[in-house]
């Protein structure tokens, strides 16, 4: 059996091999560069539905980076899609805002820490933000978020992004689900011509 070395005592031969190899696993986004590296073995089923989705995260949040991850499909799960900086996420394509529990419920059993809930996946089904009604619906998995299980959620409308975290929760209802909605509202735009 190969023993592991750590990446400090490997000799510049080696650490050129390991970059070398680890390129060759991803291609680079034409978009976005490095920000966004796409597995060679991603879903190809999901690939570009993962890579609009990406590519309105990346414009939303400058800072971030994500890889779109190798498929795998284990003890009856698949692998969350994503890596947004170096935490696993998944994409959750939901069709009405009381699908965000189904969809934090599926992306915590895969292990993720970031749900992505991908509005623009089905338009015809969110001509408008409903903003109030999903603002509900992330508030009731405030034991997601207080329990550390989950520690980002972003929501995609109009190819923009919004993101809740935990500062977003407090112990009052009322004022989470305001601060919650006022962050959708920054990504509210017109879709009624869908």
């Amino acid at each position: 059996m190969a023993k592991v070395v750590p990446e400090n005592e490997l000799c510049a031969a080696c650490k050129c091999l390991h970059l070398c190899y680890e390129a060759s696993q991803y291609t680079i986004d034409n978009t976005y560069g490095e920000r966004l590296k796409i597995s060679v073995q991603a879903d190809q089923t999901e690939v570009e539905e993962n890579t609009r989705a990406a590519h309105s995260l990346l414009s939303s949040f400058s800072k971030m980076n994500m890889q779109i991850r190798k498929h795998v499909y284990e003890a009856g799960v698949k692998n969350p899609e994503y890596l947004i900086n170096d935490n696993i996420a998944d994409r959750k394509g939901i069709e009405s805002p009381n699908g965000g529990a189904s969809g934090f419920n599926k992306a915590i059993k895969q292990g993720c820490s970031i749900v992505v809930l991908d509005l623009d996946m089905h338009p015809d089904k969110f001509k408008n933000l409903p903003s109030i009604k999903l603002a509900s619906a992330i508030n009731n998995r405030h034991l997601d978020f207080g329990n550390g299980i989950i520690s980002e959620c972003y929501v995609i409308y109009n190819d923009k992004a919004g993101k809740i975290t935990t500062d977003s929760f407090s112990g009052d209802t009322r004022q989470t689900k305001e601060r919650i909605r006022a962050e959708l509202e920054k990504i509210k735009g017109d879709r009624s011509h869908l």
